[in-house]
């Protein structure tokens, strides 16, 4: 078996191994036509090899010079929040009677190869939610859980006072940039992954300048919300959401949770579960149908709120491997 370049001739061998592949899960609160569309992307990136300089894709010939599986590479993927540049695998595929790890496994390692020229320190892979044959070929790969994208569709919901009102939740201001950046930095830790290529305190001064770097107020597509403690006349929490992102596959308009951070004090006190849905309110009123967000692998209790009392579901979950850098 060689493992080598695709090249454009290549093209409907790679389309026809992905065809037989089992149709990618949806669950219910992610948009319906979701699986037209990604087959749709993907032969529209397939079309691209050779062309983009983006994409590198790996393919693995039999003796016979048939393919038996293919690797899709979206080079230089910088990370939302630190920056980091990394290699992302938008797909594989094994063709039918292959052994998925006898194909995978040097697929994989001529990948890590590839990214280990390029200075790139991690690889990472989303995997569809469902899809636990997948996710457990990728982890004997040495890929580590990273990152749950959690999907809902946007509701509207009564909000519902008592007397007193324990919370009152308002528009951010520019005002509120330093107890932004002051509660971040409480909490960032247990945002960031371990999973992580750089140290902890470079992740963390990176995250912290990405956030101070957010133009909430020259963005109309941020919306900025705190949420105030009634009795105690102070900020406990606040909600940056992107009101002009697109779902990665379907195209679907959508709200994106870009940060958001709760003060420990008021954990499991509803002060979450206010402001989501405030938030949430307010992207039902602009006619926005989906709501998503990103959450550490490592930070269970905010998965569990949010998958249990805010009715999200899991996405996918993004895998990282880290590329060990070998003294030249």
């Amino acid at each position: 078996m060689v493992i080598q370049e695709a090249c454009p001739s290549d093209c409907r061998s790679i389309i026809a191994i992905y065809d037989e592949k089992p149709p990618v899960p949806v669950n219910s609160q992610a948009p319906a036509d979701q699986r037209e569309h990604y087959a749709k992307r993907f032969r529209e990136k397939a079309g691209e090899i050779g062309f983009d300089k983006s994409l590198c894709v790996l393919v693995a010939r039999n003796d016979g010079g048939n393919l038996s599986g293919y690797l899709m590479l979206d080079l230089n993927s910088p990370d939302s929040s630190t920056g980091e540049r990394r290699n992302v695998i938008y797909d594989y595929g094994i063709a039918a009677g292959a052994s998925e790890q006898a194909i995978l496994a040097p697929l994989l390692g001529k990948a890590e190869e590839i990214s280990h020229a390029m200075g790139i320190k991690s690889l990472i892979i989303e995997i569809p939610a469902g899809s636990e044959k997948e996710m457990d070929l990728i982890g004997e790969m040495g890929f580590s859980p990273s990152l749950h994208r959690i999907i809902k569709k946007v509701e509207h919901h009564a909000i519902r006072r008592f007397t007193p009102d324990p919370y009152r939740v308002r528009k951010a201001s520019e005002d509120d940039g330093i107890f932004i950046l002051w509660l971040n930095s409480q909490c960032a830790s247990f945002m960031m992954s371990h999973e992580s290529v750089i140290s902890r305190e470079e992740e963390l001064r990176r995250y912290l300048t990405a956030c101070a770097e957010l133009p909430m107020l020259d963005d109309e597509f941020l919306e900025g919300l705190i949420i105030e403690d009634t009795m105690m006349s102070k900020p406990v929490g606040y909600l940056l959401m992107k009101t002009s992102s697109r779902h990665a596959v379907t195209g679907h308009k959508l709200g994106c949770v870009q940060d958001m951070a709760i003060h420990p004090d008021y954990w499991g006190k509803r002060a979450t579960q206010r402001i989501m849905r405030v938030g949430e309110n307010l992207l039902h009123s602009r006619g926005i149908g989906y709501i998503t967000g990103d959450i550490s692998h490592e930070n269970q209790r905010a998965l569990k709120t949010a998958l249990k009392s805010l009715g999200y579901q899991k996405e996918s979950l993004w895998w990282m491997k880290r590329i060990m850098m070998r003294e030249p």
